[in-house]
């Protein structure tokens, strides 16, 4: 209740516009799921512990400058994603400049925390690419929103259920 200058009380009701939009408010609100996830650090790189297929885990540094996932090949082979005479193969342009080969596979879940992506594709580099460390990039991590907190060492990523990408968290 409010007094007014004049002495007179006033009282507001909850109009039920008022309590639709409320209700509005809170399926929003639970649309939305956000995590902070804990990295290790060493240097400037940052690595997330990432699930492929729901059996594998690995350390793989977050770059969002790689635009697909890539995994070394012997380490794509211990996770049953072997190279294949039918795959496509590309040519991958690495950080100190140079180009190595590689193919192109699916990999049926990638998940970091609780966000999973489904079908992701993903680079194998050639067994040449000896010292290659796995990389989480854009085609896992350009389905959310997120951020990289290099002072708290966590890579934030949010989710808004209903969004155009094709991720899936899981429940």
């Amino acid at each position: 209740a409010l007094i007014a200058d004049s002495g007179k009380e006033l009282t507001f009701e909850k109009t039920s516009s008022l309590l639709s939009n409320f209700r509005k408010l809170e399926d929003l609100e639970k649309s939305v799921h956000k995590e902070k996830i804990s990295l290790r650090r060493d240097g400037n790189t940052f690595y997330a512990t990432v699930v492929i297929n729901g059996k594998h885990t690995t350390e793989m540094v977050v770059d969002s400058g790689a635009s697909v996932i890539s995994l070394p090949y012997e380490l794509a082979v211990s996770m049953d994603l072997k190279p294949e005479p039918s795959d496509k193969r590309v040519l991958i342009g690495i950080a100190d400049g140079s180009t190595i080969t590689g193919v192109l596979k699916k990999i049926s879940v990638v998940r970091v925390g609780t966000f999973e992506v489904k079908d992701v594709e993903c680079a194998v580099l050639g067994p040449e690419a000896v010292n290659a460390t796995p990389l989480l990039g854009m085609t896992f991590l350009g389905e959310f929103q997120f951020q990289l907190d290099s002072a708290e060492s966590t890579l934030g990523i949010t989710q808004i259920e209903g969004d155009s990408t094709s991720g899936s968290r899981k429940k």
